[in-house]
């Protein structure tokens, strides 16, 4: 019944208010099938509802700059809507 998935990926699929029942079932039966307990604190699934996080928003925005800058999209290239196109 595992699928090959990092249990740390399938454990967060638990605390996701995204997920569908479906997908939380079958989470829990591929952590149970693991060996692996499917428990979340309730407080993670209070944080994960409300959007709270560790870090603060300007440190998440400062990295999430960084990584777009590591790309570096050089001269003659152009990005739109998330394709890349050549010129």
């Amino acid at each position: 019944m595992t699928s090959g998935w990092d249990p740390v990926y399938i454990k967060a699929a638990l605390s996701n208010p995204k997920t569908t029942h479906a997908g939380r079932k079958r989470a829990k039966a591929e952590l149970h099938a693991m060996g692996r307990s499917a428990h979340v604190p309730f407080m993670t699934k209070v944080k994960r509802a409300l959007g709270i996080h560790k870090t603060p928003r300007r440190e998440r925005e400062a990295a999430s700059r960084r990584e777009k800058r590591e790309y570096n999209y050089g001269p003659g290239r152009r990005r739109r809507r998330g394709r890349q196109y050549e010129y």
